[in-house]
């Protein structure tokens, strides 16, 4: 699941300054300070915009609204007067640099020193597939231009082009951004070797190329940028009051959240031991933040509006720490955040709150969550928010395998919003009305012996365990020892493990293997591993994989006898001992 996927390391800046969007006439809050980069130098080409909840019934293709962008100076500084008391976001944007994200609040005639040092993207190791999209072919990755290595160590590439300027960007050179439960591709960068950029709408940087006869020239030195993860840093110079208060809190947050990514990060690259996940999990107890949200809320003296931000932006970043089987969300929380904001209230354009608890909800029922999202969705007044939370809920909604609910809310991005994104997204799902109840017609070779083939036949006489998994998945690495045992336990009894890995290549899953678990029994591979694609794998769709891990415990007969939870942890042996001695 995507929306609950934790992203770390992305390509533009976003440092996140957030208010209650509410216009006051009688002062101006003062936002000023330096963007540098590590080293404290200033960075050119470095912008600060200010961002606030979208309240505009008729303007609400976006969920925030941009009221301003400033670009530094020379020595990286900025000062913005923001006549408002409470509401916006500030993103800082520099080219080829990551992001951090800071939430603040303001009340009215507020000052706020920040000093911002960003970290500079990392590039990819491996470089043999680095190519260019840009304006010449509407910056279509299907349509990127490969890149040559030539001996000097350069990479170069020959774009035509018609217009008055080249704008492009590089794919495939960033490195892959980590999170909790999986890798995604690094986004499009500008290219260091050129010497002029421009910022785009969407926040992100182009390179602009020379032209000569209506052809350019374009040459990439990889030397720039290195392979070498660092972090930014923000530190609040100065503030007072309960803008002070509110960073400080934040500052905590992020320290525990960024704590434990980078902990969990790493036990999940050293193949997820299960001593290691619990302890990691007791090590990072969250009723130290609990504690700290409560005192705020019980403080008489502190204003409901600041309340309200400090538990839509705890319901944003604890919220997204969630994974398959773990949920970090506290339900008391949850149910205070729905008492105290209003389901039409803007800040929901602000954070993206409200899937997290959409997913927190089917861990630990929160209280009165059902009626809170039906008035969400019916009544808010931002209909990109809407889209947002509709799509998701169908996505949950499948993992959860309730086929009626994907079909209402699949139905209302259809009819309400036709030529959405989203809409057209839910609409893959639409045909999905029933589980699976006999195993699909399908046919995969063996992932060490090509020649040898699974399919529904060859399935047939035998009990047999179907796992859809990946080396990236951590709940699919957790349920590792109790595969291991079940099959130790019941091998030889007319049983069999089948494992379909969906992975970036056989190579990967080989590796995991031989240095790992060595799953000594049947595995496939299933090609077209991407994001996009996961959706549209036949496979994937004809066995109704909406997540990972996804598990079916199939008769000698073809039919799936249990599936889901009934095949998790321990419930796994419990469920084979019904029907294996």
């Amino acid at each position: 699941m995507s929306a609950i996927l934790y992203n770390i390391k992305r390509f533009v800046l976003l440092i996140s300054v957030i208010f209650l969007f509410d216009s006051c006439d009688s002062g101006k809050n003062e936002i000023y300070g330096q963007l540098l980069d590590l080293e404290g130098n200033p960075i050119e080409n470095s912008h600060v915009k200010i961002r606030v909840p979208n309240e505009d019934v008729k303007n609400d293709s976006l969920t925030s609204s941009l009221l301003q962008t400033v670009l530094t100076d020379k020595q990286g500084n900025f000062k913005i007067d923001a006549p408002y008391e409470g509401a916006a976001i500030l993103d800082f944007t520099a080219p080829l640099h990551e992001n951090k994200s800071l939430p603040v609040y303001f009340l009215n005639d507020s000052k706020l020193h920040l000093k911002i040092q960003l970290a500079p993207i990392t590039k990819k190791e491996d470089l043999s597939e680095l190519a260019v999209v840009g304006n010449f072919n509407d910056y279509d990755k299907s349509k990127s231009v490969p890149m040559t290595l030539n001996d000097n160590g350069i990479y170069t590439c020959e774009i035509e082009y018609s217009g008055d300027q080249l704008e492009y960007q590089l794919v495939n050179y960033t490195a892959d951004m980590e999170f909790i439960n999986a890798k995604y591709p690094g986004l499009n960068s500008c290219n260091p070797s050129e010497a002029k950029t421009t910022i785009t709408s969407d926040g992100t940087y182009v390179s602009v190329a020379k032209l000569k006869d209506g052809k350019a020239i374009i040459e990439v030195d990889p030397k720039i940028l290195d392979t070498k993860e660092r972090d930014g840093v923000w530190t609040l110079v100065e503030s007072s009051g309960n803008t002070k208060m509110f960073s400080d809190l934040v500052k905590s947050f992020e320290n525990d959240v960024e704590l434990y990514i980078k902990d969990r990060i790493r036990v999940k690259n050293g193949f997820d031991k299960e001593d290691e996940i619990g302890a990691l999990r007791k090590k990072h107890d969250w009723s130290k933040i609990k504690n700290t949200i409560n005192d705020v809320l019980e403080n008489e003296d502190v204003e409901t509006e600041l309340k309200q931000a400090v538990l839509a932006y705890y319901t944003q970043s604890i919220g997204s720490l969630g994974e398959m089987f773990y949920n970090a969300l506290d339900t008391d929380l949850g149910v205070k955040a729905l008492e105290l904001i209003e389901p039409t209230s803007s800040i929901w354009t602000l954070f993206e709150g409200v899937n997290n608890l959409r997913w927190s909800h089917q861990h630990n029922p929160i209280r009165n969550f059902e009626p809170y999202f039906d008035e969400l969705v019916n009544n808010h007044s931002n209909s990109m928010l809407i889209q947002g939370v509709l799509l998701y809920d169908v996505k949950v909604s499948l993992y959860e395998e309730d086929f009626d609910r994907v079909k209402t809310h699949t139905n209302i991005l259809i009819n309400n919003y036709p030529e959405s994104a989203a809409a057209k997204e839910a609409a893959k799902f639409s045909g999905i009305k029933n589980e699976v109840t006999t195993i699909p017609s399908f046919s995969i070779s063996d992932i060490d012996d090509p020649n040898k083939i699974y399919s529904d036949e060859s399935l047939k006489g035998s009990y047999y365990l179907i796992d859809f998994w990946g080396t990236w998945c951590v709940p699919c690495i957790a349920e590792m020892p109790y595969l291991h045992q079940a099959y130790e336990k019941y091998q030889g009894q007319e049983f069999e493990i089948l494992s379909l890995a969906w992975d970036k290549s056989p190579e990967a899953v080989q590796k995991f293997r031989a240095k790992r678990w060595n799953m000594p029994w049947s595995n496939a591979w299933i090609e077209g591993y991407s994001s996009r694609e996961r959706d549209e794998n036949e496979l994937l769709r004809k066995f109704n994989v909406n997540g990972f891990p996804t598990t079916l415990f199939i008769d000698p007969d073809g039919n799936v006898i249990a599936k889901g939870g009934a095949l998790r942890g321990s419930r796994l042996d419990e469920t084979l001992s019904k029907y294996l001695k």
